[in-house]
């Protein structure tokens, strides 16, 4: 028995030191290096959620390339590592705006279910309204969208929520005014 603690002992540690080298140490920039570090500690110590948190964002903040085309790859293992993330601890505030951010363009009212479900928990965060009014004008749904710039008055993300909704509005507009 003594043995198998060991040798649990030993791949956690080195998933661990896997996961400092990839954060903090000289592969932090090497967005490949850090995606083949993730999948060896996560065969070593699956239960990193950090690690799959910090995999999945890498992966969605550089799924652009240079040319601004998204790479298709890169956001599907995005969703992988956050799905393994969400599995470990559903209460990751970066895994949850993660999902929504991947679900926003593909699936705007799932998007805005899981959105509405991590607001029920974590109420009072204003980030998390500024996000929802963005996504109720995205989805027509003004109304909704003024009152969750409510609980924004006052926070850092007022100004920038505000001008999403007004550009969405003034777009709604646009199109109804062009279209036959």
């Amino acid at each position: 028995m003594a043995g198998t603690g060991v040798v649990g002992g030993v791949r956690t540690a080195i998933a661990q030191v896997t996961y400092f080298g990839s954060k903090y140490g000289a592969a932090k920039d090497d967005e490949q290096q850090v995606l083949k570090n993730c999948e060896r500690a996560f065969m070593l110590y699956p239960h990193n959620y950090r690690f799959c948190t910090w995999t999945a964002e890498m992966a969605w903040y550089g799924r652009h390339g240079e040319d601004g085309i998204q790479n298709a790859q890169k956001r599907a293992f995005a969703e992988h590592w956050c799905r393994h993330g969400l599995s470990q601890n559903p209460f990751d505030r970066q895994l949850w705006m993660l999902e929504v951010n991947l679900l926003m363009d593909t699936e705007l009212k799932t998007a805005i279910e899981k959105l509405e479900e991590h607001i029920e928990w974590d109420f009072w965060e204003p980030y998390h309204h500024a996000v929802l009014a963005e996504l109720y004008s995205r989805d027509g749904r003004y109304g909704d969208a003024i009152d969750s710039l409510a609980w924004v008055k006052g926070s850092e993300y007022e100004r920038d929520a505000r001008q999403r909704v007004r550009e969405a509005w003034k777009a709604e507009l646009e199109a109804a005014t062009t279209s036959p």
